[in-house]
Formats: structure tokens, sequence, C-alpha cells
């Protein structure tokens, strides 16, 4: 796949999980996060590997848990974009966008956090 079929796949797998402004799931977004970078990331396989494999399950594992713990979609995108920082890929990214934001772009009146690889704009 290319990384821009990737990313909006990415971005369709996030948006829905914060369509509920009041209501911040941030563990379902996390764990879509994550199973959707592990099933499409275009660098799997360069950076997580037989050798460091256990490192990455080590660093993923506590971020569940203050996933959990997060109930305003400003601070989840924090989360996740310090859980993303493990790849060291400065083109996984994730962005909070806020209500006011997204109604001017989009017509859309609810919070998300868009992800993406590289410039697709």
């Amino acid at each position: 796949m290319s990384v821009k079929l990737n990313c909006f796949f990415l971005v369709l797998l996030i948006l829905p999980s914060l369509s509920q402004a009041q209501n911040c799931r941030c563990e379902k977004v996390y764990a879509e996060t994550k199973m959707t970078v592990e099933n499409n990331y275009a660098g799997w396989f360069d950076k997580i590997n037989f050798d460091n494999v256990k490192r990455y399950r080590d660093w993923s594992e506590p971020f569940k848990a203050k996933a959990m713990a997060i109930t305003n979609d400003s601070l989840c995108v924090g989360v996740i974009k310090e859980w993303l920082a493990y790849f060291n890929d400065k083109q996984l990214t994730a962005t909070y966008v806020s209500s006011a934001k997204a109604m001017s772009k989009k017509s859309t009146s609810s919070p998300s956090i868009a992800a993406n690889q590289g410039s697709y704009e």
C-alpha cells in the first residue's frame, strides 16, 4: 500500500473514535492507532525486528494505562504522539484539531485526531 493510502486508513480509524467530544475514549483511540501502525506502517519492518520486538512491547505497554486515564481529547493526542516517538519518524505523527478549527475547515463539530505519514494535503 502507498503511504498516502496508509495514512488515509489511519485517519478513518481514528476519527470515528472521537466523534463524541464529551466522551473521549483515548484507550480505544490508542488501541486502534497502535493496531493500524503495526499493520500498515510502511517502515514497520525497518523499525521493529526480532532483536527489538521485546523493547517495542515494553515501550508500548504503559501507554495503554496512560490512555485509559485520559478523558480529554487534546491530552489524548499527547499520549499518541509520545507513543509514536518510539519510531523516530517525523512523518508519523498525530494532530489534534479542535472543534472550532474543524468547523471552519470541514463544518464538523467534533474534535478529531488526524495522523499522517508524509504530506498529502
